[in-house]
């Protein structure tokens, strides 16, 4: 987690850079997933708070979506002050509330730095993959996000299984031709594949008109409107968040018999050894011929 610095000289230079990191404790809702509901429900993430200010904002106390910290790095003494309080954003508020892009315009508005960066650190408890369709196929980026993710899939948790274990996943898509449910087979099988948990209807999609036309949210599109789309977004939303709490309430998936490390120190967990296996097949006289 990164720690507050202080520079060597107390005094802030118009050249000095300031990074806001808003800390989340317990179940958060990756960076994707909130942005994609922003996108499709026409506004920015405080838009996102304020449309679902009554459910969302007691789901987000009762399962720990709620900023833990603010942490304040490149400036110190009262300068790191004049940020704190034009950043506005204290422990304990709903982190939908805390939308990056206005923090950086009001701290930039105190006219004490040329630039800021401000970066959320989300526990990746929840992750949703959302991608266009090209030629019937997910895009190329979201192929980039799923072969990134599978090279950390050798990495392990603290009790020897996946990093992904105890993950859940989901899949947004959208486009203007057919293919949504073919890219959404793909995403959810890869993302299983490497350890996360896949949720009841996990799924949501738009599709435009056949050949050129509008996106979801081009000018008079029906996009927002589609019922069906909305139902289905909102289903997969709270069965993400359902499936979620349950696993953190379980403490994970059990950490037992799906542990790459101990089955390579010869533990195999109740397997039966390969010679009973083919006991069980019938013996050698029952064996299938081989293919000619």
């Amino acid at each position: 987690m990164p720690q507050i610095k202080h520079p060597a000289d107390p005094s802030l230079r118009p050249s000095d850079q300031v990074k806001a990191s808003s800390v989340l404790f317990g179940l958060v809702i990756i960076t994707a997933l909130i942005v994609a509901s922003a996108a499709w429900m026409g506004g920015s993430l405080s838009a996102v708070g304020k449309k679902m200010s009554g459910a969302m904002d007691g789901m987000a106390r009762s399962i720990g979506l709620s900023v833990e910290r603010v942490e304040i790095e490149g400036v110190s003494g009262e300068h790191e002050s004049l940020v704190r309080a034009a950043v506005m954003i204290e422990p304990g508020e709903n982190m939908f509330r805390a939308d990056p892009v206005k923090i950086a315009e009001r701290v930039e508005a105190t006219g004490a730095v040329t630039h800021v960066r401000v970066y959320r650190l989300w526990p990746d408890t929840i992750l949703v993959v959302a991608t266009p369709i090209w030629l019937g196929q997910m895009s190329s980026e979201c192929v980039k996000v799923i072969e990134r993710l599978y090279a950390q899939s050798g990495d392990l948790n603290d009790q020897g299984q996946s990093v992904f274990y105890g993950r859940v996943g989901g899949c947004l898509v959208t486009g203007n031709e057919d293919g949504a449910k073919h890219c959404s087979m793909h995403v959810l099988y890869s993302l299983q594949h490497l350890g996360f948990v896949i949720p009841p209807q996990a799924d949501a999609y738009w599709l435009g008109e056949a050949g050129p036309g509008k996106s979801f949210r081009s000018d008079d599109s029906p996009g927002p409107d589609n019922d069906f789309t909305r139902r289905n977004t909102t289903f997969m939303t709270w069965n993400l968040l359902h499936l979620a709490r349950m696993l953190r309430a379980a403490g994970g998936i059990p950490a037992h018999g799906n542990q790459p490390e101990q089955w390579k120190d010869g533990e195999r967990f109740g397997c039966p050894p390969a010679d009973v296996v083919r006991d069980l097949e019938g013996g050698p006289s029952q064996r299938r011929a081989p293919a000619r």
